[in-house]
């Protein structure tokens, strides 16, 4: 459109981008998706696993059933209603998570 933004879709919707992409419908990725200008921050997709990096240290890891949180604090945050781990783990995994209180 006259502002730079690219629909795909949108038109078949009724309404133009309001983003600088926007896709109105599905569209595949191969493997990643980078953050802008932050190479070390991406969310990256494999046979079937999921998993978020952020500042090169994986965050959250979706893999064949399991949902991996490797990089929990082990000890209670400051901050309400974050997970944390007591620190005992199995094969790197966490047994326990528990939720701060803040």
């Amino acid at each position: 459109d006259s502002s730079g933004n690219v629909g795909i879709g949108t038109a078949a919707a009724g309404r133009d981008a309001d983003l600088a992409l926007e896709v109105a419908g599905t569209f595949g990725v191969d493997e990643y998706i980078y953050h802008n200008g932050d190479h070390d921050t991406y969310m990256r997709f494999g046979g079937d696993e999921w998993e978020v990096v952020a500042g090169a240290t994986s965050e959250i890891k979706v893999d064949g059933g399991n949902i991996l949180l490797p990089n929990l604090p082990t000890a209670d945050p400051a901050v309400a209603g974050a997970l944390y781990s007591d620190g005992a783990t199995s094969a790197g995994v966490p047994k326990a998570l528990m939720i701060s209180g803040g």
